[in-house]
């Protein structure tokens, strides 16, 4: 049994679950949330929002068929990007992920019919107004299995809670812009760019049996909400059974902590 520690001000938890041959062991999962104002600046949630425990309905409306995915999932094969919201007045919305000047991936999201409305406000760029719409292709039921196999190794993309054109053969490493443009904006309207933070904002670390390593977090997911204004990074690490049937203690700390604050043995 691991007890974990978290010396920060990010959401972190520590969950069991079963590694892609099948094996049980634990996931630290680690969320940094951040609020967007109109120019794509990004400013910490000191704390970040809760980790979404389950796949939920966002909105209880019925024939809306949005929902939540899990956050807590065990492993993720691909990174994945999550689109909640919309620019509203009927506008669909192109989005571009860019990384070193190199084009990731694109896709233009396509408003569907139902229409909600949400809270009143717009910026300079335009994103949300008074009213919102749902886009295509923005969380849809993930299309992974709920309950994994006894043995064997469990299908790649089991995890997976975005469509196959929202993935990314690997992780984001920091400092990726994505470019916002809504489909008919006006003019004086500017596209928005955002700049995700270019390192990562925290370590890891298992300490047990007089030793300790740094485990290697991935972030696989990235959120944007235009609804309430916030970008969530999610971070991945999975440990082992054999790696966690001893005790000892999983340490989350900020990046810029002091490498002699991390004790051995005795404990955190």
């Amino acid at each position: 049994m691991h007890e974990l520690t978290n010396r920060t001000t990010w959401t972190a938890g520590l969950f069991p679950g079963f590694d892609p041959q099948g094996h049980r062991g634990i996931t630290l999962v680690v969320k940094c949330s951040h609020a967007l104002d109109g120019t794509g600046c990004l400013r910490a949630l000191l704390p970040s929002e809760p980790l979404v425990l389950t796949d939920t309905l966002d909105i209880p409306h019925p024939g809306i068929g949005l929902c939540r995915p899990s956050e807590i999932v065990p492993f993720k094969a691909q990174a994945e990007f999550l689109l909640h919201g919309s620019p509203g007045r009927g506008r669909g919305l192109d989005i571009t992920l860019w990384r070193d000047g190199h084009r990731l991936w694109g896709k233009h999201f396509r408003e569907r019919a139902q229409v909600i409305t949400l809270r009143p406000g717009k910026d300079a760029a335009g994103l949300p107004s008074h009213r919102a719409r749902l886009l295509r292709g923005l969380n849809t039921a993930p299309d992974r299995i709920h309950s994994p196999p006894i043995q064997g190794a469990l299908p790649l993309h089991c995890h997976q809670a975005a469509p196959p054109d929202q993935r990314l053969p690997g992780p984001f490493t920091g400092g990726e812009r994505l470019q916002l443009k809504a489909r008919g904006a006006r003019r004086g309207e500017r596209h928005l760019n955002l700049i995700l933070p270019s390192t990562d904002p925290v370590q890891a670390w298992v300490i047990g049996n007089g030793q300790r390593k740094r485990l290697h977090l991935t972030c696989d997911t990235l959120t944007l909400d235009l609804v309430t204004r916030r970008v969530h990074r999610l971070f991945r690490a999975c440990l082992p059974k054999e790696r966690t049937d001893n005790a000892g203690w999983i340490i989350v700390r900020h990046r810029d902590e002091q490498d002699n604050t991390v004790s051995g043995d005795n404990g955190p």
